[in-house]
């Protein structure tokens, strides 16, 4: 049960961007709507690329912006490694034992002998270090946008409504959801004591589970029907409209530019001897 309430409290730290959304800077004044589509630019170039060193020059595109944005290193590094543990790493882990090559390291365990080769390993890190550099450049936009205003973006951008609004909700509910959990799991160590077997704390961890899902479900009702009787029509109405500014587009241009110039250098379609030199010059200094 404390393993799970400190999950929950970071869950709900690293959900909780709306303090680093309303800082000041060059990138938190561009438009949502050009930092969704240069995002999707960067998510697109990073999983299109094939070698480490393309993928390095977008890891100092997104630390450049990253520092324009004027967010706590900490922060972002944090919010952007949280993920990895839980799905890159597990996806990541078969491709250790299964990819033929040289071998690097061998497990025994009784009658069944795993051996880690080093083409293996190559791979899962390349493959998590992928996935890092996606989730760091979908941080960086969730770190510098306010939420009600990213949704306007997906709105303008021709996003249907059904699903801006089951976002914009899932948003606004997630914190109370997640503050209730602990309520829930704070009671339910007040009423206990002294060390629990496995088969009671399952039993409790089940009551909890249950218990929210059916408080979540009475309370979705509830809330619809009152925004319905307050006349909501499918939309989230808002005072501050957007509008695209000369700075914000040109720089998601030259944003854009750079993947776009990345990706070109890594198909070997431009500068073709750019990459396999730096390569060289990687594999020479790194071994790797």
């Amino acid at each position: 049960m404390l393993g799970v309430k400190g999950l929950l409290k970071s869950l709900r730290e690293m959900v909780d961007i709306e303090g680093y959304a309303r800082l000041d800077s060059p990138v938190h004044r561009i438009d949502p709507r050009v930092k969704l589509v240069t995002t999707l630019f960067l998510v697109f170039t990073t999983v299109t690329v094939k070698s480490i060193i393309s993928m390095l020059l977008l890891l100092i595109v997104i630390f450049l912006i990253a520092l324009l944005s004027r967010l706590p290193m900490r922060t972002f590094l944090g919010r952007a490694t949280f993920i990895i543990p839980f799905f890159a790493g597990i996806i990541a882990l078969p491709i250790l034992f299964i990819t033929p090559g040289v071998p690097l390291l061998s497990l025994d365990l009784g009658t069944t002998n795993f051996i880690i080769t080093e083409e293996g390993f190559s791979k899962a890190a390349l493959f998590v270090f992928r996935v890092w550099l996606c989730v760091a450049s979908v941080i960086v936009l969730l770190l510098t946008t306010e939420f009600p205003m990213l949704v306007r973006g997906l709105e303008k951008l021709r996003i249907p409504k059904p699903f801006t609004a089951m976002l914009s909700i899932t948003f606004r509910y997630i914190f109370l959801s997640i503050d209730e959990l602990l309520r829930m799991l704070r009671a339910k160590e007040a009423r206990t004591f002294g060390k629990l077997g496995v088969r009671r704390s399952v039993k409790l961890a089940a009551g909890v589970i249950s218990t929210s899902l059916a408080r979540s479900f009475e309370r979705g009702e509830r809330v619809y029907q009152a925004m319905l009787a307050r006349g909501f029509d499918g939309s989230f109405r808002t005072l501050n409209d957007l509008k695209l500014r000369l700075p914000g587009v040109i720089g998601g241009f030259f944003l854009i530019l750079a993947s776009i110039t990345i990706l070109l250098a890594d198909m070997g379609i431009i500068f073709p001897g750019v990459v396999p030199t730096l390569r060289g010059y990687m594999r020479i200094l790194t071994g790797w």
